[in-house]
């Protein structure tokens, strides 16, 4: 005998309340931003229509949306989800190794031309005590 006929809830009343918030958030977010629908969607890779029928609440704030809210404008996927802690987030400091490689790299070439500029010295001083 199958396990499977137990009967879900078709919804839950909290959740969709919840999700109605997490809405009005992202169109509280979209005017604070000063972005159209049409941004949100060209930066976000999203259709127009989708973002539309976000804004209208037809349809939920999705992961995709989420996601590119909190990388491309530092909005806290905490406020957005859950209405806690602030509307941003504090973003990552830029990633700095691509310039300290660099920096190592520089400091590595001086060093080698140190040397040969060392050995030749050392060798043009040896060839002159040997006169």
């Amino acid at each position: 005998m199958s396990t499977n006929n137990k009967q879900r809830p078709a919804s839950f009343p909290h959740v969709e309340g919840v999700r109605g918030q997490i809405n009005e958030r992202f169109v509280y977010v979209q005017n604070m931003l000063r972005l159209s629908g049409a941004d949100i969607a060209r930066g976000s890779g999203l259709t127009r229509s989708y973002i539309s029928r976000v804004i209208t609440g037809k349809v939920n704030v999705g992961v995709e949306l989420l996601l590119y809210l909190s990388r491309e404008h530092s909005i806290s996927i905490d406020w957005l989800l859950l209405g806690i802690g602030t509307t941003t987030r504090t973003p990552k400091p830029p990633d700095q190794s691509t310039e300290l490689v660099s920096q190592v790299q520089t400091l590595q070439s001086e060093v080698q031309h140190l040397r040969e500029e060392m050995a030749s010295y050392t060798k043009n001083s040896q060839s002159k005590d040997s006169q």
